[in-house]
């Protein structure tokens, strides 16, 4: 299987207080587009790159911030697939993590834990052409992170571009 691990993805956030509820990101998955918090915030998507030779997306260190306790934060990356395939992602996250493809819920893990890569799996349909891959990442305390790795039997490829059919 070709496997590709994003290097950079749109982010916004910290969303809160409250890792586990529903922000605007969720309803409105288009990054040229703002998004409010509860408090009525206004909140800008950034591109932001993962963190070399540890392939994860910090949040605290995306934001600048030194605590992100009881909060949520959303990563978006635009996945490009050669033809319709049978694919899937593995996840790693610290705290829970919620992910949804084109708009439709995949995989949820609301544990709290410590960041591993790979250790959930969760099977997808990459559609042909451009895909949108939600990611959240809810953070009880501590670190708040993930790891994610796209699989697919034929190409694949990551990008913060929405590829135009």
């Amino acid at each position: 299987w070709v496997e590709v691990i994003p290097k950079s993805y749109w982010v916004i956030g910290p969303f809160g207080p409250g890792l586990d509820k529903s922000y605007e990101p969720e309803q409105q998955q288009d990054p040229t587009k703002p998004c409010k918090t509860p408090a009525g915030k206004e909140l800008e998507w950034v591109v932001k790159p993962v963190i070399p030779g540890v392939l994860c997306l910090d949040f605290r260190k995306a934001f600048k911030q030194k605590n992100t306790d009881d909060t949520a934060a959303y990563a978006l990356v635009y996945v490009h697939s050669a033809k319709n395939q049978a694919g899937e992602l593995l996840l790693g996250s610290d705290d829970t993590i919620t992910v949804w493809l084109n708009g439709a819920q995949v995989h949820q893990n609301l544990r709290l834990r410590p960041g591993v890569p790979d250790d959930d799996t969760a099977a997808v349909e990459w559609k042909q052409g451009s895909n949108t891959l939600l990611i959240k990442v809810g953070n009880g305390k501590g670190d708040h992170l993930f790891f994610a790795k796209l699989r697919g039997p034929a190409e694949l490829r990551a990008s913060t571009t929405k590829i135009s059919e």
